[in-house]
């Protein structure tokens, strides 16, 4: 989604621009990979009011106002967020943000082209070679951005061509996807303004709220193997299940498949974010841990700082150089605060009343 946001910002500077996707276009598959919210901070809130869509998108969106975490015996911990000028954080499903950003683009004059997969790219020229519907065929730009995630295809033709150093940390954590449909979030009485948290040893379960009422959530556990264990998930799914037993009709599901989608955590750090003509943002740059809407908000502001060093330098490599070395310490300090935040939350071990102080605040138990 970070393309998408800059299409428009690099559109009003006079640029023509081509995003280009492999999914298909009505986004519907980037909930089939990860189907949990992404959550809007304030620097986003911010961006995106800059896009001119903010309040599209608190159309679609819920007002996150407490951290709630549950303990096996009904009793809760819960913090309040601190709300900024700006509001509160917003959790929004992708597929809105998506057809929100994908509407803005294209209202801004940027051509978008789906179903078209990168193939390769030329650092040392301008050069894509795309694939779409099995045709091949070769493009030519000024400029290249890789905002295509975690998993970049842009960032492995760089590490193939050019010499700079990338660090792919793959976490000893997988997740699987569970939902909590409207109907069960009622009869469980589940705030829909509360991220929840349900956590035991090396278990962790994660639910934010979505406008229909339901629940999006995670299932987060500890599994160092080489290939996905689906043993290791149902370690841990008993495990929460010993604390949690009405977790067990959205969790049982996950039990009884013989091949359940599971993902896994990945950190990616360079030394350097860009080679020639061709720069990354997001992802492609930075993964980190998904809390706190940290990942996509830092990703929008890479955004932000590749326009303006594009809108005020005209040597390319300068503006690159400069969006690089303004944008990488940031992004390190927010993986670190991914990996505290992460580490806060396996924390969270239900037990009697209790409060935690940290640095993300006070949590205030009840009853």
């Amino acid at each position: 989604m970070a393309g998408l946001c800059l299409a428009p910002l690099l559109s009003r500077q006079g640029h023509n621009i081509t995003v280009i996707e492999k999914r298909s276009v009505d986004g519907s598959s980037l909930e089939e990979v990860n189907p949990i919210n992404v959550t809007i901070n304030a620097s986003g809130r911010e961006i995106l009011k800059g896009l001119g869509i903010l309040d599209n998108v608190k159309d679609v969106a819920v007002a996150l106002t407490h951290r709630q975490a549950h303990h096996g015996n009904g009793e809760q911990a819960i913090q309040e967020y601190e709300p900024t000028t700006s509001g509160w954080l917003l959790s929004v499903k992708r597929s809105d943000l998506h057809a929100l950003l994908r509407s803005n683009a294209r209202n801004e004059g940027t051509i978008l082209e789906y179903n078209t997969k990168l193939l390769s790219c030329r650092a040392d020229g301008e050069a894509l070679t795309l694939s779409t519907s099995g045709a091949f065929q070769r493009r030519y730009f000024d400029l290249i951005v890789g905002a295509d995630g975690a998993s970049s295809m842009v960032r492995q033709n760089l590490l193939q061509r050019q010499r700079i150093t990338c660090a792919l940390n793959f976490l000893p954590w997988r997740y699987a996807n569970f939902a909590i449909n409207a109907e069960e979030c009622d009869k469980q009485s589940l705030n829909l303004k509360h991220l929840h948290i349900w956590s035991d040893e090396g278990v962790l379960g994660v639910g934010i709220p979505n406008c229909d009422g339901s629940i999006s959530a995670l299932l987060i556990f500890r599994d160092n193997s080489a290939q996905a264990d689906v043993d290791a998930m149902h370690k841990g799914i008993k495990r929460i299940l010993g604390r949690y037993p009405n977790l067990s009709r959205w969790l049982r599901p996950l039990l009884k498949s013989s091949s359940p989608s599971i993902g896994r955590f990945l950190e990616v750090t360079l030394d350097r974010w860009y080679v020639g003509r061709i720069v990354t943002v997001g992802d492609a740059c930075h993964a980190m841990y998904p809390f706190c809407g940290l990942g996509l908000n830092t990703a929008f502001e890479d955004v932000v700082e590749l326009t303006r060093a594009l809108g005020k330098f005209s040597d390319l490599h300068v503006a690159l150089r400069r969006y690089d070395v303004l944008r990488r310490p940031a992004a390190e300090l927010a993986q670190t605060k991914s990996r505290l935040q992460f580490s806060f939350l396996q924390d969270l071990i239900p037990g009697s009343l209790y409060s935690v102080e940290s640095s993300q605040g006070t949590l205030r138990s009840s009853g």
